[in-house]
């Protein structure tokens, strides 16, 4: 997880110039989870040549719902997330969706901006999905040269123990997209398996 979380630092500090490189990652929830409720600023990250298998999600840069009643490690900044690159990432047995920007409600966000996706190959259960929020639109989300295959969860292709499994019907194999300007796909293909 990649946060700017500054409340235990006592002063305000941007997370940056964070590098992840030649891993492989299996998780619980997102294996790369990038953002919290009301954090502060994360720029310049440069994700690559990854490999995720079996997690509920791949990417996540989701910001959830602010809580009247702050949780404990809920900061008290505008979040501005910006220039990302995820580049050559192979993600399977995913059960949900690949990569998820979300904003939810009530959540202090500044911006999501300039976040590209290329050389990505993803088998998953869900299409990947872009949310931002009616006041604070995605911009300039860039996924080039990417493949998205869609694979429903059946008891052929299940979770293992412990991985959450979302059954919903994933429709088309089309991305979801709402409140996004500028959103860019160059040589993208979704296919249903």
């Amino acid at each position: 997880m990649v946060r700017a979380y500054t409340g235990v630092l006592h002063c305000k500090r941007p997370c940056e110039r964070i590098t992840v490189t030649n891993c492989t990652l299996t998780s619980y929830a997102h294996a790369i989870r990038i953002g919290w409720t009301n954090d502060g600023i994360i720029r310049n990250c440069i994700f690559s040549d990854l490999v995720i298998t079996n997690s509920n999600g791949g990417i996540g840069i989701t910001l959830p719902r602010g809580k009247t009643e702050p949780l404990s490690d809920q900061g008290d900044d505008e979040t501005l997330i910006e220039h990302l690159l995820f580049e050559n990432i192979v993600m399977d047995r995913h059960y949900h969706d690949p990569i998820n920007i979300k904003i939810d409600e009530n959540n202090r966000v500044a911006a999501i901006r300039d976040i590209t996706f290329s050389n990505i190959r993803a088998i998953s259960g869900m299409p990947p999905s872009f949310y931002g929020r009616a006041d604070c639109h995605l911009k300039d989300i860039t996924l080039s040269n990417c493949s998205f295959t869609i694979r429903p969860v059946t008891e052929h292709y299940a979770p293992p123990p412990g991985i959450p499994c979302y059954t919903k019907d994933p429709g088309t194999p089309d991305p979801l997209l709402a409140y996004a300007d500028r959103f860019r796909m160059e040589n993208v293909t979704f296919s249903p398996d």
